[in-house]
């Protein structure tokens, strides 16, 4: 009997060989790597970048009455992208039209700007410029007439005459070094940043940067108060709002997590990744038509109009009443405020879960669970009013404000899987973390939880945070990620 028919009679060796033949028989490349790939050591590592979760952010039947649900359908059809991404820069859109005449805010009363912060990350080609133009256009053309009208009072007014400040219309790139300077020549604190460009938001967030100066963003999303102090130029003084819609490409999402740094900047976001049609549209859905857009358009014109009359002269004075809390209110009745409540208290044993996990950026969003949905459900009432030509009622459905938490629920399942996957928090988090630590020093099991236990995600599971990194540790020694060198102790990389 020759060797080779060893081989050949061994039935694990001819299994052995008939994958190999199979490999080699492929004739595609890619096919051969993915599958070598696949046997190798590499890919014990594919399922903490693998995590499953809502890849498509569902819009509730609830809403699909709502002028916004309306409009995203019809341009989701037209435009071949996922509905969820096109709900998400509408409602960011409407905030800013919303923000200028109208606020909502908490049972206690605290006042809340309408304004909401979204990012839409998608691929090149996909008509990212021809979403972002529907959801700010009527808003920006309304402004410019806004500011039209106030230039050309002054004009009227002569070089004695009492001058009205502009209204803040759109930024599409700019720092908020910029922003600020400009905002304290505005009429009030509001903001809003537009664009399908990552330019936005390098300049907001630079690379490398030493310092961020976020404030303007954390404080504007809730409306607070803000007292600038610079010796170069001037700065505004007062309270601030601040819309943001970037429709962009991938790195967005990533660059606002980054920027956020346990400050609470993220939590502040709808976040929207939803995987592209590329390669299956059928460039035949045509187009939207006039009266697809008419109640959207018409909402957001009204919006504006209304906050127009708020800037005006009278006698031999200005009247100016575009502050946050001269603003009319929208609200939920009492019942409307009794379902949050009762939807925050349904959700607290998760918090708790969160917290122990160390999905801290995650526990934050849900945590304001009430603050997105009265931002939301306000922007929808204001919209569903206007946009069918009826006066804004003070108070908003019920079954609205439960159409927004189906809707936040919805959200955070497709939000969660984006922060997971960005490696900001859960078992990718940690196992890059634990990658970092033993790729630049040689160290025990018990000197790399000393080290792990102080670093993000570790540290933010507070007096559990040795506990954590020590079964993170434990389960990649495990699963053959790393080994212990019998000689030093020190864990080393497979």
């Amino acid at each position: 009997m020759q060797v080779a028919d060893l081989v050949t009679n061994n039935p694990s060796r001819q299994g052995a060989m008939g994958e190999v033949a199979s490999l080699l028989g492929r004739q595609n490349e890619l096919e051969r790597e993915v599958l070598l790939y696949d046997r190798s050591m590499a890919a014990k590592y594919d399922k903490y970048y693998d995590v499953t979760g809502a890849d498509y952010l569902q819009i509730p039947e609830s809403l699909n009455g709502s002028v916004i649900t309306k409009l995203a359908k019809r341009a989701s059809h037209t435009m071949e992208i996922p509905i969820g991404t096109v709900f998400n820069a509408l409602l960011a859109g409407a905030s800013a039209a919303v923000s200028t005449n109208y606020v909502t805010r908490f049972a206690t009363g605290t006042v809340v700007p309408a304004v909401i912060h979204a990012v839409c990350e998608h691929p090149p080609s996909t008509g990212k410029s021809n979403l972002k133009n529907q959801s700010v256009h009527s808003y920006q053309r309304a402004m410019n007439d806004h500011n039209s009208g106030i230039a050309a009072i002054n004009r009227a007014a002569g070089n004695d005459g009492i001058k009205l400040p502009y209204g803040f219309n759109i930024a599409t790139d700019g720092t908020t070094a910029a922003i600020d300077a400009e905002l304290s020549n505005m009429d009030s604190g509001r903001v809003v940043i537009a664009s399908d460009e990552q330019a936005a938001f390098q300049s907001l967030f630079p690379e490398n940067a030493f310092s961020s100066n976020n404030s303007l963003l954390l404080n504007g999303w809730m409306g607070e108060f803000i007292s600038g102090s610079r010796t170069t130029r001037k700065a505004f003084t007062g309270y601030v709002q601040s819309a943001i819609l970037l429709i962009a490409q991938v790195g967005s999402i990533q660059r606002v997590l980054s920027a956020s740094n346990q400050t609470g900047l993220a939590e502040r976001f709808l976040f929207t990744a939803e995987p592209s049609s590329l390669g299956s549209r059928t460039l035949s859905n045509g187009y939207l038509t006039a009266d697809d857009k008419h109640a959207f358009n018409l909402a957001a014109t009204e919006c504006v109009e209304r906050y127009s009359k708020r800037v005006r002269t009278e006698g031999d004075g200005a009247v100016i009443n575009t502050d946050i809390h001269s603003l009319d209110i929208v609200e939920p009745r009492r019942e409307g405020y009794e379902i949050i409540k009762q939807k925050r208290a349904e959700l607290e044993p998760f918090l708790g879960e969160l917290e122990r996990s160390g999905e801290m950026t995650y526990l934050g969003w849900v945590g304001k669970l009430e603050t997105h949905v009265l931002k939301i459900a306000t922007v929808m009432h204001v919209f569903n009013c206007l946009g069918n030509g009826r006066e804004v009622d003070k108070f908003i459905p019920d079954e609205l404000i439960r159409g927004c938490i189906d809707l936040f629920i919805e959200y955070g399942k497709h939000m969660r899987c984006i922060i997971q996957n960005s490696g900001e928090s859960g078992s990718t988090a940690e196992l890059e973390t634990v990658m970092d630590v033993l790729s630049s020093e040689q160290v025990t099991v018990e000197r790399a939880k000393q080290i792990l236990r102080k670093r993000a995600p570790f540290k933010g599971r507070g007096r559990d945070a040795y506990r954590a990194a020590g079964a993170r540790i434990n389960s990649m020694l495990k699963e053959g990620l790393i080994v212990k060198s019998a000689t030093t102790g020190a864990l080393q990389i497979i």
